[in-house]
């Protein structure tokens, strides 16, 4: 199924990622689940590398529960700030989200955008990574 529409879900962490990609894009343009490095520039990101996509998709009724596990390799030495965009339908629901880095495992807390958006700006200026 190509989801034609684009309305990232947005998850904004501080990752160690892969090697940057060479194309900019916009939120806008994420066409399917992505990690997206942020530039200099507003707006405009970087693709990170997909090592490896694995999706389990099941079906029961009109209810569709999907699991995106994606991999995304560190060729750097150091930590990069990144997006998740997640582009979905305007009535689907993301209702968990866990990350690994390493042998370190964080699970997302799923919140409304502003709320987040303010969360994450105080936590990195407390240097939280």
């Amino acid at each position: 199924m190509k989801i034609r529409r684009a309305t990232p879900f947005t998850l904004l962490l501080l990752v160690a990622l892969a090697a940057v990609a060479e194309q900019p894009v916009t939120l806008d343009q994420a066409t399917h689940p992505m990690l997206l490095f942020k530039t200099t520039t507003p707006g405009v990101y970087l693709e990170a590398p997909t090592v490896r996509t694995e999706i389990d998709l099941q079906v029961r009724g009109i209810i569709a529960r999907a699991v995106v596990k994606q991999t995304f390799e560190n060729a750097t030495d150091h930590c990069v700030e990144a997006i998740y965009a997640f582009p979905i339908a305007e009535n689907a629901t993301v209702d968990a989200m866990r990350m690994r880095i390493g042998a370190r495992t964080i699970e997302g807390v799923i919140k409304e955008r502003a709320v987040a958006a303010v969360e994450y700006a105080q936590a990195k200026q407390q240097g939280q990574q």
